[in-house]
């Protein structure tokens, strides 16, 4: 019996945390530019099973994986982030019931950081006070 892993996208905050840099820039005179950009927490699922079920049950998998990304979210804020697993295995095995305990499950996080964009400086914040 082969088995097959899968990867979901289950849970994606929904803004982000902006990062800011400053870079030294020369035209003849050296000056700072401020920099800016978006950086996301993304967690996924991990799913490892028999091939059968894995193939033929991924849309109810993903789906319902999607749903008890939820419910780990709110654990993982409420408690702490060991606390994410648990109840993600408890709120996945509620929905896919028997074929549950066949499939193993991981989660994980990824950042994702958008491209910097210079920082424009507003007329407002540069006039002479």
């Amino acid at each position: 019996m082969a088995h097959l892993f899968r990867k979901q996208e289950v849970v994606s905050s929904p803004f982000g945390v902006p990062e800011f840099k400053a870079e030294w820039e020369r035209s003849p005179i050296p000056h700072p530019v401020a920099y800016t950009r978006q950086t996301k927490i993304v967690a996924y699922a991990e799913f490892c099973g028999p091939e059968e079920i894995i193939n033929v049950s991924w849309g109810d998998i993903r789906d319902y994986a999607i749903r008890a990304g939820g419910v780990a979210a709110v654990a993982a804020i409420i408690a702490n982030p060991p606390a994410a697993l648990p109840a993600f295995k408890a709120a996945f095995a509620a929905c896919v019931g028997e074929k549950a305990f066949q499939i193993q499950v991981a989660l994980s996080t990824e950042q994702k950081s958008g491209d910097w964009h210079e920082v424009k400086p507003t007329t407002a914040a540069w006039a002479p006070l």
